[in-house]
C-alpha cells in the first residue's frame, strides 16, 4: 500500500516538471547581470592592449608571404587578405570627436592618399591614379615605405588582381606558395572598376575605397588602430571605465604622471578612468585617440608579458585600483566596490615570439614555452 503523503508528493512533482517543460529552455535560465547582494549593475572596467611589435609594419598576412612579394597573387585578396579587397567598404575611422580621423587635414583622395591616414603630415601623399606601389612594409611615424620587389620605379595606377583560375590553377592558400601569374586578372582602379551589380552593369567608382584602403587598412598597423578607433567610438562605452597598454612601450599602469607616448606627441595617462571628456583638464577619451593614433611598431611580441600585467593590475587594491568608487581622478574615498566587471581585449596579429618574457620569468614553469 503506497503511503498517503509520498503519493501527494509525487502529484506535485509530476506537477512542477509538466509546468517546468512548458516554460521555454531559455527563461529557465534568465540569469540577472547585476549580483543578488548589490543594489546597482557594477560598473565595468576594460584594459585594451595594442601589438605594437615589428611584424605590424608588415602589408600582408600571415608572415609566410613576406617572400612571395614578386608573384601577381601578394597583391590579390584572395591570397593577401591584407590587400584591397572591392567587395570590402572601408569605412574612414573616426577621431575622439567623432570625426574623420585626419581631421582637421583634409580627407584622404584618390589623387592625395595619406600614406598614414593617422599622421596626415604635409607631403606624405601619394597621387594613387599615377604613382601607386604596393607596399610591402611601412613604418608609423615614416613615409619611406618598403614596395614589393616588382613595383614600378616611378608608381603606376592603383590595381588589383583576382584570381580567375585556368589551366594548372589552384584557388591558393595563404600559407603556401602561390599559383602562377597567369592564374590572376589585372584591375586598374578607375570609376567603373568595382565589381558589376545588377544597377551598374559598368561597374561602381572605387577610388575613394581604394584610398581609404591605402591610408587607413593597408598594413596591419593601420588595420588594428582603425578597428580600435572605430570600436572605441561607440557611445555605449562613456560610462565605462579604460586603461590602455602596448607590448612593448607605454607598459605601464601605477605612473603617477602622464607617461604613456607614441612616436611623437605628448605622453599621457593611460591609467584607468571613466572613457570620457569632462573639460580641458580632463580628456581621458581625447588622450586614448592621440595615442592610438600615434602607436609605433618595433621590438618583440611579449604578449603573455601584457596580458600578465594587466592581471596583475586587477589584483591591486585603493582608491585608484579597479576597484575604486573613481580611480584616477582624485577621489580620496577609501571605500572599494564589491563587485566590478574586468575585461582585458588583445589586438594584435596572433603570435608571442619570445620564450622567457624578460624579466617576468617563463610562464610554462621550469621550461620554455615556444612560440606559439
Amino acid at each position: 500500500m503506497k503511503h498517503p503523503i509520498l503519493r501527494r508528493s509525487a502529484q506535485c512533482a509530476a506537477a512542477l516538471l509538466l509546468a517546468a517543460a512548458a516554460v521555454p529552455a531559455l527563461a529557465q535560465f534568465a540569469l540577472s547581470p547585476v549580483p543578488p547582494l548589490v543594489s546597482a549593475p557594477p560598473p565595468t572596467n576594460l584594459v585594451l592592449t595594442i601589438d605594437d611589435s615589428g611584424s605590424m609594419t608588415s602589408a600582408f598576412v600571415p608572415d609566410f608571404l613576406g617572400n612571395q612579394d614578386a608573384f601577381f597573387a601578394f597583391t590579390s585578396s584572395d591570397y593577401n587578405r591584407l590587400y584591397y579587397n572591392p567587395n570590402i567598404a572601408y569605412g574612414i575611422p573616426p577621431n575622439a570627436a567623432g570625426l574623420q580621423a585626419s581631421y582637421p587635414s583634409a580627407a584622404t583622395s584618390f589623387t592625395a592618399a595619406y600614406v598614414d591616414g593617422f599622421n596626415p603630415a604635409p607631403g606624405t601623399v601619394v597621387d594613387l591614379s599615377a604613382a601607386y606601389k604596393a607596399t610591402l612594409k611601412s613604418t608609423p611615424g615614416s613615409s619611406a615605405d618598403t614596395f614589393v620587389s616588382r613595383a614600378a620605379a616611378l608608381g603606376e595606377p592603383a590595381y588589383y588582381y583576382t584570381y580567375t583560375g585556368g589551366t594548372g590553377c589552384t584557388p591558393p592558400i595563404p600559407w603556401q606558395s602561390p599559383p602562377g601569374d597567369t592564374c590572376f586578372t589585372k584591375t586598374v582602379v578607375s570609376a567603373t572598376s568595382g565589381p558589376k551589380t545588377a544597377s551598374l552593369a559598368a561597374g561602381w567608382d572605387e577610388r575613394q575605397n581604394f584610398a581609404t584602403w591605402y591610408s587607413f587598412y593597408r598594413t596591419r598597423h593601420l588595420a588594428i588602430a582603425s578597428s580600435a578607433a572605430i570600436a572605441m567610438s561607440d557611445p555605449g562605452l562613456a560610462s565605462t571605465r579604460v586603461a590602455w597598454q602596448a607590448l612593448n612601450t607605454c607598459n605601464s599602469f601605477t605612473n603617477t604622471t602622464a607617461s604613456c607616448s607614441g612616436y611623437s606627441g605628448s605622453a599621457v595617462d593611460n591609467r584607468l578612468r571613466t572613457f570620457v571628456d569632462v573639460s580641458a583638464n580632463s580628456h581621458h577619451r581625447s588622450d586614448f585617440f592621440s595615442w592610438l593614433f600615434r602607436v609605433p611598431a618595433s621590438s618583440t611580441t611579449p604578449t603573455r608579458l601584457a596580458w600578465n600585467r594587466a592581471g596583475e593590475y586587477f589584483s591591486t587594491s585603493g582608491p585608484d585600483s579597479p576597484y575604486g568608487l573613481d580611480p584616477n581622478n582624485g577621489s580620496t574615498s577609501t571605500t572599494e566596490l564589491a563587485c566590478v566587471n574586468n575585461f582585458q581585449i588583445t589586438m594584435t596579429d596572433g603570435q608571442w615570439n619570445t620564450f622567457d618574457e624578460g624579466s617576468a620569468g617563463t610562464f610554462c614553469g621550469t621550461g620554455t614555452c615556444g612560440n606559439e
